[in-house]
């Protein structure tokens, strides 16, 4: 009867490993469909007609169809980043440590791409929710701070929105910030963006920006109350704070998800509330759960420091 039960489990285990095998590779299928969409031209025509038939299955067909080019990059490389970054979760003989430490170039580089297309969701859903942010952004001598920029990919995005914005961007991890300097530099954005190598909660900036993003997902829990405070401090008045967030409620699973990506990347699962906390602590108004896509995991914190 044992063998017959470890028998079953091992079955039943396969089983359940197959299914995220399976999407494992319609995920790549759908990569491979994206980059022929992209700059890489079509696939190999071995190929074709396999990834046609896996977009067909999954009826992906009209989303795929439907997609304006410009949204392909970030989609694109966050397919890639899942790819590159899901064998290192089984790697080794032991469970690996929380924290983001990799350092090779393509997980970095597209890890960083996908927040590329932040700029164009910030403006279309957040943007609108921030009274006086939009007229703020487009004067000269705007200012904003991205803390953990990582490879620069947000920066630069920001950057091309925003002719006459100026941005400090900071990244500890020495990796990744050698390919952001090598991107800011490539994109001829070195007189407006100024790299440091720091950590938010060494930041020692005073009313000097009028935009703050904080990237919980990168950034140690016990270090966030700590960088909300200095974030603050570095707003101008009247200056707006964005705080990436596990949405709560919707998908238990995709929540879930999110949630263990998150510790994998040694990153904070502090929930909105007590976010909210820890802002009016540093002395912002004004925080909330801003409305973005439903679908997503993700949510958008915001607060400001008062005008006087």
């Amino acid at each position: 009867i044992f063998a017959w039960v470890i028998l079953m489990t091992t079955d039943a285990v396969r089983d359940i490993a197959s299914r995220p095998s399976r999407s494992f590779h319609a995920l790549a299928a759908l990569g491979l469909a994206l980059q022929s969409r992209d700059m890489s031209g079509p696939p190999d025509p071995r190929l074709r007609s396999a990834i046609d038939g896996v977009i067909d299955s999954q009826g992906w067909r009209a989303a795929l169809d439907a997609i304006a080019p410009g949204e392909i990059p970030p989609v694109l490389a966050a397919i890639r980043s899942d790819l590159l970054i899901g064998p290192k979760f089984a790697a080794g003989s032991s469970a690996p440590a929380p924290g983001w430490t990799h350092t090779e170039d393509d997980l970095l580089q597209s890890f960083g791409e996908v927040s590329a297309g932040f700029p164009r969701l910030f403006r279309a859903r957040f943007l609108p929710q921030m009274s006086g942010l939009s007229e703020r952004l487009a004067m000269p001598g705007a200012s904003f701070l991205d803390i953990g920029t990582g490879v620069a990919a947000l920066t630069i995005a920001m950057a091309r929105d925003w002719p006459d914005l100026r941005i400090t961007a900071l990244e500890p991890h020495p990796a990744a910030l050698a390919l952001a300097r090598s991107n800011v530099a490539a994109a001829d954005l070195d007189d407006r963006v100024v790299l440091h190598a720091t950590r938010g909660e060494a930041l020692e900036d005073v009313a000097a920006h009028d935009l703050v993003w904080i990237p919980s997902a990168f950034i140690p829990e016990p270090a966030v109350p700590e960088v909300i405070a200095r974030a603050a401090r570095a707003l101008k008045p009247g200056g707006w704070i964005i705080y990436a967030v596990i949405r709560p409620g919707g998908d238990s699973a995709a929540n879930a998800l999110a949630r263990f990506r998150t510790a994998f990347w040694g990153g904070s699962l502090i929930g909105p509330d007590a976010v909210a906390d820890l802002m009016a602590a540093a002395g912002l108004t004004e925080a909330r759960l801003t409305d973005g896509p439903a679908h997503s995991t993700i949510g958008m914190m915001v607060a400001r420091r008062p005008a006087q």
